[in-house]
C-alpha cells in the first residue's frame, strides 16, 4: 500500500510524474493528497495488482485536477476507485484495460472526457455530470467506446448540452436518460450505438448532425414539445442509416429538418411533419419506405448535392422529397402559394393533392413523375415549363377557371393524356387557349378531351381516407354552407361493439348533404348536395329517387363502394334520407294510425309508409346489379 503524503521534504506534493509507479506490480492501494493538482501520463500504468485508489479531497479544495492519458491503462485489478471532486478532465485511455472496473463515480466538476477511457470495463451504468462539456474522439474511437456491458447512461439533471461524441461507438448501450434541462444534443454524440432502441424526450431539444446516425437497432424517438417557447433544429444526418426506425414523433416548435437527416431509414413508413417547419433539407427523406407526405405551408424544400441514388458511382442533386422510392401521395397543405421548381422530379409519387391557394406550379416542378396518373389543379393561374413533362401515365388533369397560362412543354411526353376538366364554360375555355396555342409540346394537352363546366374541389383520398369539403342547405338561414370532413373508411373494418365516433360524424355529415334546397325539390336539381359528396367518397351505381314531395313520398340517395383491408373485402352500402326540401312530406308522416296500410299496428302510418318505400328500394338496388363482396 502506498500513501503519498501532502508534503516531502517540505515541498507540497502536486503531481504525480509521467510514468512514476508504471509496472509497480506490487502495488494493491494508493491514496494521494488533496494537494494534488496532476497525474501524468501513464503514472499508475501497468500496476496490474493495483486493487485500489483513492483521492483524498479536502473541504477548501479549489485546485483544478487533471488526470492524464492512459494513467491506469492496464490496472487489471482495479476495482475500487474514488476521484476528488476537484478532477476536471480526465485524459484518453485513462482507465483502459482495467477489466475489473465495474462502477465508478464521475467527479462533479468533470470537464473534459479522453477517448477509450473505459476500453476493456465491466461498467454497467454511469451518471455523466452536468459538467461535461467536451469529449474528444479520434476517427471511430469515442470515451466509452469498448466498454462492452456499459448499458445505462444517465446525464445529471442540469445537463444543457449533451456533450458531442460522448457516446459514439459505444455499442452495448442501451437506455439513455436525458433531463428536462437539456436543449441541445452535440454533434455524433449517440454515433452508432448499436444496441440503442428507444428515445423518448418530454420536451424540445435542438439535436446537431450526425447525433443518432448508425444507431440500427433504434425505432421510436419521440420528442415532446413540453414547456418550451424555443424554436428547435435537427440537423444534417442525424438518423441517417437507422435502419429499424419506424416511429418518429416531433413536435411542432421543430423547424428545420437538415439534409440527409432521415436517410436510408428504410423502414420509417410514416412522418408528420412539424405544422410550422421553415426547411427541410435536401435529401431528408431519402431511402426512406415513407408512402405518404404532408408538406406544411411553411416549408422551404432546399436542395442538396452528393447524395447517393443507391446506384454505383452515382449521385444526385435532391430537395427534401428526393429519392424517396416508396412515396405515392404527397399532399401540400394550405396555404402553399407555389409549388417550388423540381419538388418531385422523377418521383415514385401517385397521388399529388394541391390546395386552391396554389396559384403557381413552378418549371419542373413534376416533370417525370411516371406513376401519376391524374391531377386537379383549383385556383392555379399559371404552370411553368416542363412542369408536368414526360409524365407518361398522367391520364387527366382538373382546371380552375382561374388558369391563365400553360408554357411551353408543360406536357410534353404526356402520351396518355385523354381528358381535361375544365371548370369554365366552352366560351371561357376558347379565350384561354389562345394562350397555349403559341407555346410548343403541348400537343397531347390540346388533343385531350375537354369536358365544360366541371366542379373541381380539393378533395382528396389516399388508400382509404378520405379528406374534402360538402355542400349542404342552412335551414335556419335559408342558404348553402359548407363543411370539412376527414374520414377512414378502415374504421368500419372495427367490432361493432365498439363505438365508432368517426362513424357517427360521417353519418351526420351524409344526413347534412342530403338536405335540398325547397327551390330544387321535384326538380332535376333534386339532391343537389348528396350527389357530390358521394361522387368524392367514391359511391358509385348510384340511385337518386327524390320525387316530387307530397304527403306519400320519401327521398333516398343510394351507393355502394368496395372497402377493403388486408384480410378481407366488403361492399359498403350509403343510404341517406331527404331531411330538407321535402315540403308535404312531413304531413304523411304526421298521418297516425292505419291497420290497412301499416304492417306496424298503432304508429305513424306515414313513417311506416316511406319504410316501406326506402325498403324497396334498397332491395331493388342490391339485385341489380347484385354488388360483389
Amino acid at each position: 500500500s502506498i500513501v503519498i503524503p501532502e508534503y516531502i521534504g517540505g515541498y507540497k506534493v502536486t503531481t504525480i510524474g509521467a510514468s512514476a509507479f508504471r509496472n509497480c506490480t506490487s502495488i494493491q492501494t494508493v491514496t494521494t493528497p488533496d494537494s494534488l493538482t496532476k497525474i501524468d501520463k501513464a503514472a499508475f500504468a501497468g500496476c496490474v495488482n493495483l486493487r485500489e485508489f483513492i483521492m483524498l479531497s479536502g473541504e477548501s479544495q479549489t485546485m483544478d485536477v487533471v488526470i492524464a492519458e492512459g494513467a491506469f491503462s492496464g490496472c487489471k485489478l482495479l476495482e475500487n476507485v474514488k476521484l476528488a471532486d476537484s478532477v476536471i478532465e480526465l485524459g484518453d485511455k485513462c482507465f483502459y484495460g482495467c477489466e475489473s472496473l465495474d462502477s465508478i463515480v464521475l467527479p462533479k466538476r468533470l470537464k473534459k472526457l479522453g477517448v477509450l477511457m473505459f476500453y476493456r470495463t465491466n461498467i454497467q451504468s454511469i451518471v455523466i455530470p452536468k459538467t461535461v462539456g467536451n469529449c474528444f474522439q479520434y476517427e471511430y474511437e469515442g470515451t466509452f467506446t469498448g466498454a462492452k456491458k456499459l448499458e445505462t447512461v444517465i446525464f445529471e439533471d442540469g445537463t444543457e448540452r449533451i456533450p458531442s461524441v460522448v457516446l459514439a461507438h459505444c455499442g452495448s448501450v442501451k437506455y439513455i436518460t436525458i433531463p428536462d434541462t437539456v436543449r441541445t444534443i452535440g454533434t455524433y454524440a449517440f454515433y452508432k450505438c448499436s444496441a440503442l432502441e428507444t428515445v423518448y424526450l418530454n420536451h424540445s431539444v435542438s439535436i446537431q448532425s450526425y447525433a443518432f446516425a448508425g444507431c440500427g437497432l433504434l425505432s421510436e424517438f419521440v420528442m415532446d414539445k413540453g414547456n418550451s417557447e424555443w424554436t428547435y433544429g435537427i440537423g444534417d444526418n442525424v438518423f441517417e442509416n437507422c435502419h429499424s426506425l419506424q416511429i418518429v414523433s416531433l413536435p411542432e416548435n421543430v423547424t428545420s429538418l437538415g439534409s440527409k437527416c432521415f436517410y436510408n431509414c428504410k423502414n420509417l413508413k410514416s412522418l408528420e411533419l412539424p405544422k410550422n417547419l421553415s426547411s427541410l433539407g435536401g435529401g431528408c427523406l431519402c431511402g426512406t419506405g415513407i408512402e405518404t407526405i404532408h408538406i406544411p405551408s411553411k416549408t422551404n424544400l432546399s436542395v442538396v448535392s452528393s447524395c447517393s441514388t443507391g446506384v454505383s458511382g452515382q449521385y444526385a442533386f435532391y430537395n427534401g422529397l428526393g429519392g424517396m422510392r416508396e412515396l405515392r401521395n404527397v399532399i401540400f397543405d394550405d396555404g402553399w402559394l407555389k409549388i417550388p421548381y423540381s419538388v418531385l422530379e422523377a418521383s415514385t409519387v401517385k397521388n399529388i393533392i394541391i390546395p386552391d391557394s396554389v396559384r403557381t406550379i413552378e418549371s419542373a416542378a413534376f416533370i417525370s413523375c411516371s406513376n401519376l396518373e391524374s391531377i386537379k389543379l383549383p385556383g392555379v393561374e399559371c404552370i411553368r415549363s416542363q412542369a408536368l413533362k414526360d409524365c407518361s401515365s398522367l391520364e387527366s388533369i382538373w382546371l380552375s377557371k382561374s388558369i391563365l397560362t400553360v408554357e411551353e412543354s408543360v406536357f410534353d411526353g404526356c402520351s396518355n393524356l385523354r381528358d381535361v376538366y375544365y371548370e369554365g364554360s366552352e366560351n371561357e375555355w376558347n379565350n384561354f387557349i389562345t394562350s397555349v396555342l403559341p407555346n410548343s409540346g403541348n400537343d397531347d394537352f390540346l388533343n385531350a378531351t375537354v369536358h365544360f363546366n366541371s366542379s373541381i374541389t380539393s378533395s382528396y383520398s389516399i388508400n382509404n381516407k378520405y379528406v374534402g369539403t360538402f355542400a349542404y342547405q342552412s335551414m335556419s338561414q335559408n342558404k348553402s354552407k359548407t363543411y370539412d370532413y376527414e374520414f377512414d373508411f378502415d374504421d368500419f373494418f372495427v367490432s361493432s361493439y365498439n363505438y365508432q365516433h368517426s362513424i357517427a360524424k360521417m353519418s351526420l355529415r351524409v344526413a347534412m348533404a342530403a338536405m335540398d334546397p325547397d327551390e330544387v325539390a321535384g326538380s332535376s336539381e333534386a339532391g343537389k348536395y348528396i350527389k357530390p359528396l358521394m361522387d368524392d367518397l367514391d359511391f358509385v351505381n348510384t340511385s337518386i329517387c327524390y320525387p316530387n314531395p307530397n304527403g306519400n313520398t320519401i327521398g333516398t340517395a343510394i351507393g355502394c363502394k368496395t372497402i377493403a383491408n388486408e384480410n378481407e373485402e366488403d361492399t359498403l352500402i350509403l343510404m341517406a334520407i331527404r331531411g330538407g326540401g321535402y315540403k308535404n312530406e312531413w304531413a304523411g308522416n304526421a298521418n297516425v294510425g292505419d291497420a290497412n296500410h301499416s304492417v306496424i299496428y298503432d304508429n305513424h302510418y306515414g313513417f311506416d309508409l316511406a319504410a316501406d318505400q326506402a325498403l324497396e328500394r334498397l332491395k331493388e338496388f342490391v339485385s341489380t346489379p347484385a354488388p360483389s363482396g
